[in-house]
């Protein structure tokens, strides 16, 4: 049931990951500054930006700021110039 439970709450997979390996878990920026340089990587072979941005949407989850991230990257549409304008505009979170 590990499955379900990273659909609902994915950074559960962070925590896991630093009790097999014993490490410090990666903090929340971190993490984010890593997925905005593969969106943007993806984005320049062709990959739609809404296809990776689907699947962070329950990250905010409870967060300020949850809601205008749903909006903001269900509004991506699958442009290549919409990988920059996805992590401008999530700076200012």
């Amino acid at each position: 049931m590990i499955g379900r439970e990273a659909c609902n709450n994915p950074l559960i997979l962070r925590e896991i990951n630093s009790s097999i390996y014993e490490d410090k878990p990666i903090e929340f920026t971190e993490f984010f500054e890593k997925m905005f340089e593969y969106i943007i990587k993806e984005s320049n072979h062709g990959t739609g930006v809404h296809f990776i941005t689907r699947h962070m949407t329950s990250l905010f989850k409870g967060m300020p700021g949850a809601k205008e991230w749903r909006n903001l990257s269900g509004g991506i549409e699958s442009k290549r110039s919409s990988a920059e304008d996805l992590v401008r505009s999530m700076q200012l979170f």
